[in-house]
Protein backbone atom coordinates (compact mmCIF):
# COMPACT_ATOMS: atom_id res chain seq x y z
CA UNK A 1 0.00 0.00 0.00
CA UNK A 2 1.29 3.44 -0.79
CA UNK A 3 0.30 6.96 0.14
CA UNK A 4 -0.62 9.74 -2.21
CA UNK A 5 2.36 10.80 -4.30
CA UNK A 6 1.73 13.83 -6.47
CA UNK A 7 5.32 13.95 -7.75
CA UNK A 8 4.94 10.67 -9.61
CA UNK A 9 6.56 9.88 -12.94
CA UNK A 10 3.45 8.68 -14.70
CA UNK A 11 4.18 8.30 -18.40
CA UNK A 12 0.99 7.63 -20.37
CA UNK A 13 0.98 5.37 -23.40
CA UNK A 14 -0.88 7.19 -26.12
CA UNK A 15 -3.45 5.77 -28.45
CA UNK A 16 -1.79 7.48 -31.44
CA UNK A 17 1.80 7.98 -32.52
CA UNK A 18 3.15 11.30 -31.32
CA UNK A 19 5.58 13.88 -32.61
CA UNK A 20 6.83 17.20 -31.32
CA UNK A 21 3.92 19.13 -32.88
CA UNK A 22 1.22 17.07 -31.20
CA UNK A 23 -0.49 17.83 -27.92
CA UNK A 24 -1.07 15.06 -25.40
CA UNK A 25 -4.20 14.68 -23.32
CA UNK A 26 -5.45 12.31 -20.63
CA UNK A 27 -9.09 11.38 -20.11
CA UNK A 28 -9.56 10.97 -16.36
CA UNK A 29 -12.63 9.21 -14.96
CA UNK A 30 -13.27 8.09 -11.36
CA UNK A 31 -15.19 4.83 -10.99
CA UNK A 32 -17.21 3.44 -8.09
CA UNK A 33 -19.11 0.21 -8.76
CA UNK A 34 -19.30 0.92 -12.49
CA UNK A 35 -18.50 -2.50 -13.99
CA UNK A 36 -21.55 -2.34 -16.27
CA UNK A 37 -20.89 1.19 -17.53
CA UNK A 38 -17.17 0.90 -18.28
CA UNK A 39 -17.32 -0.94 -21.65
CA UNK A 40 -19.80 1.60 -23.08
CA UNK A 41 -17.76 4.48 -21.68
CA UNK A 42 -14.55 3.22 -23.24
CA UNK A 43 -16.23 2.61 -26.59
CA UNK A 44 -17.71 6.13 -26.70
CA UNK A 45 -14.54 7.90 -25.61
CA UNK A 46 -12.21 5.94 -27.88
CA UNK A 47 -14.42 6.55 -30.89
CA UNK A 48 -14.26 10.30 -30.32
CA UNK A 49 -10.55 10.48 -29.50
CA UNK A 50 -9.52 8.37 -32.49
CA UNK A 51 -10.95 10.98 -34.85
CA UNK A 52 -9.05 13.92 -33.36
CA UNK A 53 -6.08 15.16 -35.40
CA UNK A 54 -2.75 16.03 -33.83
CA UNK A 55 -3.76 14.74 -30.41
CA UNK A 56 -2.09 11.90 -28.56
CA UNK A 57 -4.23 10.50 -25.82
CA UNK A 58 -4.50 8.09 -22.93
CA UNK A 59 -7.31 7.10 -20.56
CA UNK A 60 -6.85 6.89 -16.80
CA UNK A 61 -9.55 5.19 -14.73
CA UNK A 62 -9.48 5.52 -10.93
CA UNK A 63 -11.29 2.78 -9.02
CA UNK A 64 -12.53 4.40 -5.81
CA UNK A 65 -12.72 1.27 -3.66
CA UNK A 66 -15.47 -0.47 -5.64
CA UNK A 67 -17.12 -3.54 -4.15
CA UNK A 68 -18.06 -5.06 -7.53
CA UNK A 69 -15.80 -6.15 -10.43
CA UNK A 70 -14.89 -2.63 -11.55
CA UNK A 71 -11.15 -3.16 -11.01
CA UNK A 72 -11.18 -6.55 -12.73
CA UNK A 73 -13.04 -5.07 -15.70
CA UNK A 74 -10.45 -2.29 -15.97
CA UNK A 75 -7.71 -4.93 -16.02
CA UNK A 76 -9.47 -6.97 -18.70
CA UNK A 77 -10.01 -3.90 -20.90
CA UNK A 78 -6.39 -2.77 -20.46
CA UNK A 79 -5.16 -6.01 -22.04
CA UNK A 80 -6.99 -5.07 -25.25
CA UNK A 81 -6.43 -1.32 -25.08
CA UNK A 82 -2.75 -0.40 -24.48
CA UNK A 83 -3.56 3.28 -23.91
CA UNK A 84 -5.73 2.46 -20.87
CA UNK A 85 -4.30 2.92 -17.38
CA UNK A 86 -5.79 2.35 -13.95
CA UNK A 87 -5.38 3.28 -10.30
CA UNK A 88 -7.08 1.39 -7.47
CA UNK A 89 -7.59 3.17 -4.16
CA UNK A 90 -7.40 1.09 -0.99
CA UNK A 91 -10.95 2.04 0.01
CA UNK A 92 -13.74 4.41 -0.98
CA UNK A 93 -12.24 7.87 -0.41
CA UNK A 94 -14.92 9.71 -2.37
CA UNK A 95 -15.35 11.16 -5.84
CA UNK A 96 -13.33 14.33 -5.16
CA UNK A 97 -10.34 12.43 -3.78
CA UNK A 98 -10.47 9.95 -6.67
CA UNK A 99 -10.15 12.90 -9.05
CA UNK A 100 -7.20 14.13 -6.99
CA UNK A 101 -5.47 10.75 -7.22
CA UNK A 102 -5.77 10.84 -11.00
CA UNK A 103 -4.48 14.41 -11.20
CA UNK A 104 -1.47 13.42 -9.11
CA UNK A 105 -0.46 10.93 -11.84
CA UNK A 106 -0.56 13.17 -14.90
CA UNK A 107 2.23 14.36 -17.20
CA UNK A 108 0.26 15.13 -20.38
CA UNK A 109 -0.35 18.63 -21.74
CA UNK A 110 -3.95 18.60 -20.50
CA UNK A 111 -6.55 16.46 -18.78
CA UNK A 112 -10.30 16.14 -19.30
CA UNK A 113 -12.21 14.93 -16.25
CA UNK A 114 -15.61 13.33 -16.65
CA UNK A 115 -17.83 10.65 -15.11
CA UNK A 116 -17.81 7.17 -16.59
CA UNK A 117 -21.61 6.78 -16.44
CA UNK A 118 -21.89 8.90 -19.63
CA UNK A 119 -23.96 11.61 -17.93
CA UNK A 120 -21.11 13.87 -18.98
CA UNK A 121 -21.35 13.58 -22.79
CA UNK A 122 -17.97 12.62 -24.35
CA UNK A 123 -19.18 14.29 -27.56
CA UNK A 124 -18.07 17.60 -26.01
CA UNK A 125 -14.41 16.53 -25.89
CA UNK A 126 -13.57 18.11 -29.30
CA UNK A 127 -15.12 21.41 -28.17
CA UNK A 128 -13.06 21.33 -24.96
CA UNK A 129 -9.91 20.84 -27.01
CA UNK A 130 -10.88 23.59 -29.46
CA UNK A 131 -11.24 26.16 -26.66
CA UNK A 132 -8.02 24.91 -25.07
CA UNK A 133 -6.13 25.35 -28.35
CA UNK A 134 -7.58 28.87 -28.54
CA UNK A 135 -5.79 29.76 -25.31
CA UNK A 136 -8.00 28.75 -22.39
CA UNK A 137 -6.19 27.12 -19.47
CA UNK A 138 -9.47 25.83 -18.00
CA UNK A 139 -12.60 24.81 -19.88
CA UNK A 140 -15.56 23.95 -17.62
CA UNK A 141 -18.94 22.45 -18.49
CA UNK A 142 -22.02 24.08 -16.97
CA UNK A 143 -25.13 21.94 -16.58
CA UNK A 144 -28.21 23.52 -18.16
CA UNK A 145 -30.55 20.70 -17.21
CA UNK A 146 -30.51 17.03 -16.35
CA UNK A 147 -32.70 14.48 -18.08
CA UNK A 148 -34.82 12.40 -15.68
CA UNK A 149 -33.55 14.15 -12.55
CA UNK A 150 -35.81 14.28 -9.50
CA UNK A 151 -37.32 17.54 -8.30
CA UNK A 152 -35.68 17.21 -4.88
CA UNK A 153 -32.16 17.02 -6.30
CA UNK A 154 -32.88 19.90 -8.65
CA UNK A 155 -34.19 22.12 -5.83
CA UNK A 156 -31.35 21.29 -3.44
CA UNK A 157 -28.77 21.87 -6.18
CA UNK A 158 -30.19 25.32 -6.95
CA UNK A 159 -30.34 26.13 -3.26
CA UNK A 160 -26.73 25.10 -2.72
CA UNK A 161 -25.35 27.14 -5.62
CA UNK A 162 -27.52 30.10 -4.65
CA UNK A 163 -26.18 30.00 -1.10
CA UNK A 164 -22.51 29.46 -1.90
CA UNK A 165 -22.69 32.11 -4.61
CA UNK A 166 -23.71 34.67 -2.00
CA UNK A 167 -21.29 33.74 0.79
CA UNK A 168 -18.25 32.27 -0.96
CA UNK A 169 -14.98 34.18 -0.97
CA UNK A 170 -14.36 32.62 -4.43
CA UNK A 171 -16.93 33.16 -7.22
CA UNK A 172 -18.33 29.74 -8.14
CA UNK A 173 -20.39 29.49 -11.33
CA UNK A 174 -23.87 28.01 -10.65
CA UNK A 175 -24.27 24.41 -11.87
CA UNK A 176 -20.63 24.13 -12.93
CA UNK A 177 -19.55 20.49 -13.04
CA UNK A 178 -16.33 18.59 -12.42
CA UNK A 179 -16.60 17.88 -16.16
CA UNK A 180 -13.75 20.08 -17.38
CA UNK A 181 -10.43 20.41 -19.16
CA UNK A 182 -7.35 21.56 -17.28
CA UNK A 183 -4.16 22.65 -18.98
CA UNK A 184 -0.88 21.41 -17.49
CA UNK A 185 -0.41 24.82 -15.86
CA UNK A 186 -3.82 24.54 -14.17
CA UNK A 187 -3.64 20.93 -12.99
CA UNK A 188 -0.07 21.42 -11.72
CA UNK A 189 -1.30 24.32 -9.61
CA UNK A 190 -4.36 22.34 -8.50
CA UNK A 191 -2.39 19.40 -7.17
CA UNK A 192 -0.45 21.72 -4.88
CA UNK A 193 -3.70 22.21 -2.93
CA UNK A 194 -3.74 19.38 -0.38
CA UNK A 195 -6.93 20.18 1.55
CA UNK A 196 -8.35 17.19 3.39
CA UNK A 197 -11.92 18.27 2.62
CA UNK A 198 -11.99 18.74 -1.12
CA UNK A 199 -14.40 20.59 -3.38
CA UNK A 200 -12.62 20.35 -6.71
CA UNK A 201 -14.85 22.67 -8.72
CA UNK A 202 -14.37 25.38 -6.11
CA UNK A 203 -10.61 24.79 -6.04
CA UNK A 204 -10.53 25.13 -9.83
CA UNK A 205 -12.46 28.40 -9.60
CA UNK A 206 -9.87 29.75 -7.17
CA UNK A 207 -6.96 29.19 -9.58
CA UNK A 208 -7.68 32.33 -11.59
CA UNK A 209 -6.35 31.16 -14.97
CA UNK A 210 -8.09 32.03 -18.25
CA UNK A 211 -11.35 30.08 -18.28
CA UNK A 212 -14.07 29.26 -20.78
CA UNK A 213 -17.47 27.62 -20.23
CA UNK A 214 -19.50 25.13 -22.25
CA UNK A 215 -23.22 24.49 -21.57
CA UNK A 216 -24.38 20.88 -21.56
CA UNK A 217 -27.40 18.73 -20.81
CA UNK A 218 -26.64 15.87 -18.43
CA UNK A 219 -27.88 12.60 -19.91
CA UNK A 220 -29.40 9.67 -18.03
CA UNK A 221 -26.94 7.11 -16.68
CA UNK A 222 -26.01 4.42 -19.18
CA UNK A 223 -26.58 1.76 -16.50
CA UNK A 224 -27.11 1.32 -12.78
CA UNK A 225 -28.11 3.93 -10.23
CA UNK A 226 -26.39 7.08 -9.00
CA UNK A 227 -23.79 6.45 -6.29
CA UNK A 228 -24.14 10.01 -5.02
CA UNK A 229 -26.56 9.66 -2.12
CA UNK A 230 -28.16 12.59 -0.32
CA UNK A 231 -25.76 12.03 2.56
CA UNK A 232 -22.75 12.35 0.24
CA UNK A 233 -24.19 15.44 -1.43
CA UNK A 234 -24.86 17.06 1.94
CA UNK A 235 -21.33 16.28 3.11
CA UNK A 236 -19.84 17.78 -0.05
CA UNK A 237 -22.02 20.89 0.35
CA UNK A 238 -20.93 21.25 3.98
CA UNK A 239 -17.27 20.92 3.05
CA UNK A 240 -17.69 23.36 0.16
CA UNK A 241 -19.28 26.03 2.35
CA UNK A 242 -16.76 25.74 5.19
CA UNK A 243 -13.81 25.57 2.77
CA UNK A 244 -14.75 28.57 0.65
CA UNK A 245 -16.48 30.93 3.06
CA UNK A 246 -15.97 32.25 6.55
CA UNK A 247 -19.48 33.73 6.60
CA UNK A 248 -20.99 30.96 8.79
CA UNK A 249 -18.58 31.95 11.56
CA UNK A 250 -20.29 35.34 11.61
CA UNK A 251 -23.74 33.81 11.59
CA UNK A 252 -24.58 34.83 15.14
CA UNK A 253 -23.39 38.44 15.01
CA UNK A 254 -26.56 40.12 13.75
CA UNK A 255 -29.05 37.97 15.71
CA UNK A 256 -26.87 38.58 18.77
CA UNK A 257 -26.90 42.34 18.25
CA UNK A 258 -30.66 42.31 17.63
CA UNK A 259 -31.28 40.23 20.77
CA UNK A 260 -29.07 42.53 22.84
CA UNK A 261 -30.89 45.66 21.63
CA UNK A 262 -34.29 44.03 22.20
CA UNK A 263 -33.22 42.94 25.69
CA UNK A 264 -32.06 46.43 26.65
CA UNK A 265 -35.23 48.06 25.31
CA UNK A 266 -37.48 45.50 26.99
CA UNK A 267 -35.55 45.87 30.27
CA UNK A 268 -35.88 49.65 30.09
CA UNK A 269 -39.64 49.30 29.48
CA UNK A 270 -40.07 47.01 32.50
CA UNK A 271 -38.06 49.35 34.74
CA UNK A 272 -40.02 52.43 33.65
CA UNK A 273 -43.35 50.63 34.11
CA UNK A 274 -42.36 49.54 37.61
CA UNK A 275 -41.28 53.08 38.50
CA UNK A 276 -44.43 54.73 37.05
CA UNK A 277 -47.21 52.16 37.53
CA UNK A 278 -45.71 50.16 40.35
CA UNK A 279 -46.25 46.62 39.05
CA UNK A 280 -44.10 43.95 37.40
CA UNK A 281 -45.08 42.27 34.12
CA UNK A 282 -45.59 38.49 34.44
CA UNK A 283 -43.09 37.14 31.94
CA UNK A 284 -42.43 33.41 32.33
CA UNK A 285 -43.69 32.61 28.82
CA UNK A 286 -41.80 35.45 27.18
CA UNK A 287 -38.72 34.61 29.25
CA UNK A 288 -38.77 30.98 28.04
CA UNK A 289 -39.16 32.10 24.42
CA UNK A 290 -36.16 34.39 24.74
CA UNK A 291 -34.04 31.77 26.53
CA UNK A 292 -34.86 29.00 24.04
CA UNK A 293 -34.33 31.26 21.03
CA UNK A 294 -30.97 32.54 22.24
CA UNK A 295 -29.99 29.04 23.36
CA UNK A 296 -30.76 27.71 19.90
CA UNK A 297 -28.62 30.40 18.27
CA UNK A 298 -25.79 29.65 20.68
CA UNK A 299 -25.88 25.91 19.97
CA UNK A 300 -26.01 26.58 16.24
CA UNK A 301 -23.03 28.89 16.54
CA UNK A 302 -21.10 26.29 18.53
CA UNK A 303 -21.87 23.70 15.86
CA UNK A 304 -20.56 25.97 13.11
CA UNK A 305 -17.41 26.74 15.09
CA UNK A 306 -16.99 23.01 15.73
CA UNK A 307 -17.20 22.33 11.99
CA UNK A 308 -14.38 24.77 11.27
CA UNK A 309 -12.29 23.47 14.17
CA UNK A 310 -12.83 19.93 12.87
CA UNK A 311 -11.55 20.98 9.45
CA UNK A 312 -8.47 22.54 11.05
CA UNK A 313 -7.89 19.39 13.10
CA UNK A 314 -8.11 17.14 10.04
CA UNK A 315 -5.76 19.39 8.09
CA UNK A 316 -3.12 19.62 10.83
CA UNK A 317 -2.82 15.81 10.96
CA UNK A 318 -1.38 16.01 7.42
CA UNK A 319 -2.40 12.48 6.54
CA UNK A 320 -2.14 11.36 2.89
CA UNK A 321 -5.32 12.09 0.96
CA UNK A 322 -5.52 8.49 -0.28
CA UNK A 323 -3.65 5.20 -0.51
CA UNK A 324 -3.11 3.14 -3.64
CA UNK A 325 -3.89 -0.56 -3.53
CA UNK A 326 -2.74 -1.29 -7.05
CA UNK A 327 -2.14 0.06 -10.51
CA UNK A 328 -2.51 -1.00 -14.11
CA UNK A 329 0.10 0.52 -16.37
CA UNK A 330 2.60 1.25 -13.60
CA UNK A 331 1.91 4.97 -12.95
CA UNK A 332 4.67 5.01 -10.32
CA UNK A 333 7.33 2.47 -11.17
CA UNK A 334 9.12 2.76 -7.82
CA UNK A 335 6.32 1.68 -5.49
CA UNK A 336 3.33 0.30 -7.39
CA UNK A 337 2.51 -3.16 -8.63
CA UNK A 338 1.60 -3.71 -12.28
CA UNK A 339 -1.85 -4.96 -11.36
CA UNK A 340 -3.68 -5.72 -8.14
CA UNK A 341 -6.84 -7.76 -7.98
Amino acid sequence: MQGSNFNSRYQPIQGRMSDSSQKSITILAPCFNEEEALPSFLEHVEGILAALPEITWSILLVDDGSSDRTWQVIGEMAKKHPHLRGLSLSRNFGHQTALTAGIDHLTTDAVIMLDCDLQHPPELIPLFIEKWRAGAKIVSAVRQETEQVGWFKEVTSRGFYGLIGKISDTPITPNVADFCLLDRTAYTALRQMREQHRFVRGMIASLGFQREFIPFVAKPRVSGASKYSFRKMFRMARHAITSFSSAPLRLGIFPGIAAMIFGMLYGTYILLRYMIVGDLIPGWASLMVVVLTLGGFQLLGLGVIGEYIGNIYEQTKSRPLYFLKGTIGDPDSNSSSEESE
